[in-house]
């Protein structure tokens, strides 16, 4: 099984650290959705064999997502968290004081 997979921040430092991470640990990726501000879609980032073109975050930029990994500011957070919670399987935000954070739909196995 394998999954579509957007990350919301992908062009800042700790986004680009969560690609980075999804493929070192070999995480099953069908399809990565770069997403970021308008100012930086356009731009590419490797990932597996080959690059991925960065989008610009948009209400419907979570359709077809199943796992959505957010490393964007509070307001990114607070506005986008509730549409990709309703719209993928799972979806993540990194703290960030006074934002939206929850994980939707989705319980750690103990």
């Amino acid at each position: 099984m394998s999954f579509v997979v957007a990350v919301v921040g992908a062009t800042g430092a700790v986004g680009r650290e969560m690609v980075r991470t999804l493929e070192q640990r070999r995480f099953p990726v069908k399809r990565l959705v770069a997403l970021a501000s308008k100012r930086s879609a356009g731009q590419t980032l490797a990932f597996g064999t080959g690059e991925v073109r960065v989008e610009e975050l948009t209400p419907r930029s979570f359709d077809g997502v199943q796992i959505a990994l957010f490393s964007a500011g509070a307001s990114v957070a607070r506005e986008f968290g509730p549409i990709a919670a309703a719209a993928a399987r799972w979806s993540s935000t990194t703290p960030a004081p006074g934002a939206w954070t929850r994980t939707s739909r989705w319980s750690c196995p103990r």
